[in-house]
């Protein structure tokens, strides 16, 4: 019974770590020790963070100009996940980071984004890995990691382009983003094109036979707004169900230490692209096209 007690204590020596910290100067390890308590949950960001930008028209006319989802699905999300993968690594100081923030400013100048979507990018990527964890997270998500995220994503957001941060307090954020939803997130047809072509490719990272069955359980906890934006399907009672009662297995236990030398789960996926290894300067696509519809209207029509 005792050493029951000390691992059940055990699994609470990152939260206490937490509560040490401030959100303020210390919210890159407030975010990198809430990611190990509630990393398994985290996959699903792997298909939020991605679905929000397809959902609304004024970002999907962006993809749609580009065309990078769909000609190069595979290099274009995983050099998405390895741009925010070297911030979280690095922090915000001279180096890779202010690297992949100017990298990235490069192509989004080349096209007309409404700054209203970078905010709203940044809001659910603040917003989805606390209300995930909330709901089927193995202990409760402390005030201090919320703040962390809003932090984190805000000094992002404006690394990787957007005017102005996100707002003040979660709640505004929340607030933000749920109107952002209402006004911005509708149907439109290259909205359920390019969001079929990344849910083709994402059981490819999963093992044979299941990945398309979890794709389909992950996919059920996606906004129902964006869903219908992009022409999918919303779960029914069962499928909630059943991905509800995955997402609680997923969330019922932090992940282990990880081990000296040990590979980021990342590399291996990145190696799916760079078999001879990456650098930040090898990211983004291999040959930048110019944009004819640079400053066309279209593009930012239903800001």
């Amino acid at each position: 019974m005792g050493r029951r007690t000390r691992q059940e204590d055990d699994r609470y020596r990152r939260v206490r770590e937490i509560e040490t910290l401030d959100p303020e100067t210390d919210h890159q390890r407030i975010v990198d020790l809430f990611r190990q308590d509630f990393g398994s949950l985290l996959a699903i960001q792997i298909i939020t963070g991605n679905m929000i930008t397809f959902a609304a028209p004024t970002m999907s006319k962006v993809h749609e100009v580009a065309r990078e989802v769909e000609r190069n699905t595979e290099k274009r999300s995983i050099d998405t996940a390895l741009f925010h993968h070297v911030v979280h690594q690095h922090g915000f100081g001279p180096g890779p980071a202010r690297v992949a923030g100017k990298k990235v400013n490069e192509m989004h100048r080349r096209y007309d984004i409404v700054q209203e979507d970078f905010i709203a990018v940044a809001a659910d990527n603040t917003l989805t890995p606390v209300r995930i964890a909330d709901k089927f997270g193995w202990r409760r998500v402390t005030d201090k990691e919320r703040e962390a995220f809003r932090i984190q994503q805000s000094k992002e957001a404006r690394l990787f382009g957007s005017h102005k941060p996100l707002p003040d307090s979660l709640v505004e954020v929340e607030e933000f983003y749920e109107k952002y939803l209402d006004d911005n997130v509708y149907y439109y047809p290259y909205n359920e094109q390019v969001a079929k072509a990344f849910l083709a490719w994402m059981p490819s990272l999963m093992p044979p036979v299941i990945g398309r069955v979890i794709v389909w359980l992950l996919v059920a906890q996606v906004d129902p707004r964006q869903l219908r934006a992009c022409g999918l399907k919303l779960p029914g009672k069962v499928r909630m169900a059943l991905s509800n009662a995955m997402m609680k297995r997923m969330g019922s236990k932090p992940l282990p230490d990880p081990q000296p030398g040990e590979e980021h789960p990342l590399e291996g996926l990145a190696k799916r692209v760079y078999p001879n290894g990456w650098d930040v300067h090898s990211l983004g696509p291999d040959k930048y096209h110019a944009n004819p519809h640079a400053g066309h209207p279209a593009i930012a029509a239903d800001s």
